[in-house]
């Protein structure tokens, strides 16, 4: 090997770990987002799972506008019956949180042993996603 040939296979080699650097850089990078309505925070990490898409609001308001009617979104006492009551003066019937959620069923509402409260929105590479309030 020439040592012109060596000085084209260092700058190449420089060029790419620059390259590659920057590719990194790029790809870990935390960006928060303002949209036309709303702000848009990087996924992170929480006790109980990633979170993806975190936003401000509550149960009773996410509901309402994933599910309609357009209604007064006041939140009901956070026991399942109360929310079963919630759901079906709007023409919800509530399910059990198990399998496939899609985007036409029923919200599924999953009741924690600390009395919080979480929607179930569906499923991503077999996890639960959930609307976490607290968490927005």
């Amino acid at each position: 090997m020439t040592r012109a040939t060596a000085v084209v296979w260092l700058g190449v080699a420089v060029h790419a770990g620059l390259v590659i650097h920057r590719a990194w850089d790029e790809l870990t990078d935390a960006y928060v987002v303002q949209g036309l309505f709303r702000t848009y925070r990087p996924p992170g990490p929480q006790p109980d799972g990633w979170l993806v898409d975190p936003r401000p609001g509550d149960l009773a308001t996410e509901i309402t506008a994933r599910y309609g009617p357009a209604s007064p979104a006041s939140a009901p006492a956070p026991s399942p019956t109360a929310w079963a009551a919630w759901l079906a003066a709007r023409g919800l019937s509530p399910r059990p949180a198990t399998g496939f959620a899609g985007p036409d069923e029923p919200p599924r509402l999953i009741f924690l042993a600390s009395g919080e409260i979480r929607l179930q929105t569906g499923r991503f590479q077999g996890q639960a996603v959930l609307f976490d309030p607290p968490a927005g």
